[in-house]
């Protein structure tokens, strides 16, 4: 550059680092929006099937609060919990751990000493805030400035708009000039559902006969009852999103704010939460961030929650810890890159009904499944629901749902599935000749990722074809 070019030919042509490009500001868009440091909010939602908001193609469910922010900012196609339960899909989330090494694979507090990205955005200069359901423990680990959530961090009224709001309200009264960080949680639509006659004081908005029952689920009258609840518990979450966000923009924080919605883990019905299916690890994940993330764009690269910790921190100008599992995908939001793994791996080990200690590898094109303990019997909170109790009812006279029901309880050591051809993981092909070379790969590569992670369950893992 000589010494008569201009700031701004120097610009274009310049391959500048992305901190050099926030530091230095010019111009309208991504670069305005970096100047200053983003506020963050993460909010999630409890049980959530990634195809049930309307934005995500349901046509039957209203969710209009949340189909108006995925138009202003992405939909991200391909988010995966690392774990198919609620607490311990938390702690890889705050984290960016996997939850064997937080101490979050079980219904218990993280690991002394382990770092939270409450506790490293509040080092940056963040103010902290939780408003709504919590499931994350200890406190002391996780600092936030205020908190909303009763003693036992569980029970507060989290499924009602109104508290939402007043709470958000209150929060960013509280900031001051800081940069704030939000962790923002709903219930819903965690069981116990609506009744499927009334929600927010009016009638159910659904039609039992127009809910979308997918092809993991049997279309059974107590499928679309069960679904019809779900919806409407769906509707509600969706007006307690909106809440947070009018208040958001009450403040004059909405433009910069970096905004996700989530889902922790699938429904809680049969072959979805505390399994890894796909219906169990595969969420819904919008992400707004005006003057970065393009407005009604979709986001196809393959990410895990655990990535989510650095992200945020990139995006805060904050260090990233060396020792995290998870990966920064900022670059992604960017438009700078289009993917980002080429593989995800999750897995279960323990709920309050049972331990099924498991874990999965999925690809672009294919799932593979360990099942560490073939031999127990496989149960879960889902079997509580009219969805589950109609199917075994049916069993008795059906063979074809008896032989879903078995599959449902009774596993081998190995699953796999094309997801291609299969995406709703109907047919195993584990011990098929002709998927033979596809099942070791992904055994070896399950393997890999074990060894480099050093998940303890690992030696629980027979040679292949034992």
């Amino acid at each position: 550059m000589t010494k008569h070019s201009s700031r701004r030919e120097f610009l274009k042509g310049a391959a500048l680092s992305p901190l050099a490009l926030m530091l230095l500001g010019d111009g309208p868009g991504l670069f305005a929006a970096e100047t200053r440091r983003p506020n963050i909010i993460l909010f999630t939602s409890d049980d959530h099937d990634v195809r049930d908001l309307g934005c995500m193609g349901n046509k039957h469910i209203q969710t209009p609060n949340l189909d108006r922010f995925a138009r202003e900012g992405a939909i991200c196609t391909r988010a995966y919990t690392p774990v198919a339960v609620c607490m311990p899909s938390r702690a890889a989330l705050m984290t960016g751990l996997y939850p064997h090494t937080s101490g979050g694979y079980q219904f218990k507090p993280l690991f002394p000493g382990t770092k939270t990205l409450t506790a490293m955005l509040k080092d940056a200069g963040y103010f902290t805030g939780m408003v709504g359901k919590s499931h994350v423990a200890p406190k002391e680990l996780y600092p936030f400035d205020y908190v909303w959530t009763t003693e036992k961090w569980g029970k507060a009224p989290t499924r009602d708009p109104k508290p939402f709001g007043e709470h958000m309200a209150e929060f960013l009264k509280q900031v001051g000039k800081k940069p704030f960080f939000g962790y923002i949680n709903s219930s819903d639509p965690h069981r116990p559902w609506p009744n499927g006659r009334r929600i927010l004081g009016k009638p159910s908005p659904h039609d039992v006969n127009k809910v979308e029952v997918h092809r993991f689920l049997p279309d059974l009258p107590e499928t679309r009852h069960d679904l019809l609840c779900y919806y409407d518990a769906i509707y509600r979450l969706d007006a307690c999103f909106n809440a947070v966000m009018t208040e958001l923009k009450k403040a004059g924080q909405a433009d910069n704010t970096l905004v996700m919605f989530m889902g922790d883990n699938g429904i809680a019905l049969p072959f979805a939460k505390t399994n890894l299916y796909d219906a169990g690890v595969h969420m819904p994940f919008l992400i707004r961030w005006p003057g970065v993330v393009k407005p009604g764009a979709r986001i196809d690269a393959r990410f895990s929650f655990i990535d989510i910790l650095p992200t945020c921190l990139e995006a805060a100008r904050a260090k990233v810890p060396a020792n995290i599992h998870g990966k920064s995908f900022l670059r992604v939001l960017r438009g700078e890159a289009k993917t980002h793994r080429d593989d995800i791996f999750v897995s279960h080990t323990h709920h309050y009904v049972s331990s099924y200690p498991c874990r999965s590898i999925l690809t672009e094109e294919y799932q593979y499944i360990y099942n560490l303990s073939p031999r127990r019997k496989f149960r879960n909170a889902s079997m509580g629901t009219k969805t589950w109790k109609a199917m075994v009812k049916l069993a008795e006279n059906d063979p074809k749902m008896a032989a879903r029901v078995n599959a449902y309880v009774t596993r081998p050591h190995e699953e796999l599935f094309d997801l291609k051809k299969d995406p709703w993981e109907l047919v195993n092909l584990a011990g098929k000749p002709e998927h033979a070379k596809v099942q070791k790969e992904m055994y070896d590569r399950l393997r890999r990722k074990m060894r480099e992670i050093k998940d303890p369950w690992l030696k629980r893992m027979k040679p292949f074809g034992a």
